[in-house]
């Protein structure tokens, strides 16, 4: 309710951006990228299956060049301070379909998401790599991608969202 709340409000906020929309095809949003395992590396995996995608990093970050092995040609945005809501929101209006990879207290970037699903309906998919904990994000995706059979149970019997078992691809 909360989550729905903020998004309802930051929605009313920011409904100039959307007569500049544009139609890029995936954007992965994580919220900070790791140098070793975690969501990273799993949202590398599948930038590499799906043969690309941009990348949005939501939370400051200085360097990403240790950080992140992702194809040439690949569109990073990042922000040494961060991101404002809005400036969330102007970007992932440009893409058909947004991967969250998100934590699971990255409040900003799941606002975010929800006020541009509400405006101009692009697709969703929320990677669940912490299925043991709350999280933010659950709301405002089309569909909630589960990395273990736990989390792919949980949604079934209690969350009430559509979801799918993902794993963990390999090569």
């Amino acid at each position: 309710d909360f989550e729905e709340l903020l998004i309802s409000r930051c929605a009313a906020e920011n409904r100039a951006v959307f007569e500049k929309v544009k139609t890029l095809k995936e954007l992965h949003v994580i919220s900070a990228p790791l140098a070793t395992g975690g969501h990273t590396r799993l949202m590398e995996k599948i930038i590499g299956l799906r043969e690309g995608g941009d990348v949005l990093i939501s939370r400051p970050v200085m360097d990403v060049s240790d950080k992140l092995r992702l194809p040439r040609g690949t569109k990073i945005y990042c922000k040494e301070h961060g991101f404002y809501v809005s400036g969330l929101i102007e970007i992932l209006a440009k893409y058909k379909t947004i991967f969250l990879h998100i934590n699971p207290d990255d409040l900003l970037a799941s606002v975010a998401v929800g006020v541009v699903r509400r405006s101009i309906s692009n697709r969703v998919i929320f990677v669940n790599h912490a299925d043991h904990v709350f999280s933010f994000g659950f709301c405002c995706s089309d569909l909630v991608a589960e990395v273990s059979s736990y989390g792919f149970s949980l949604s079934q019997k209690k969350r009430g969202v559509s979801s799918s078992f993902l794993g963990i691809p390999m090569n």
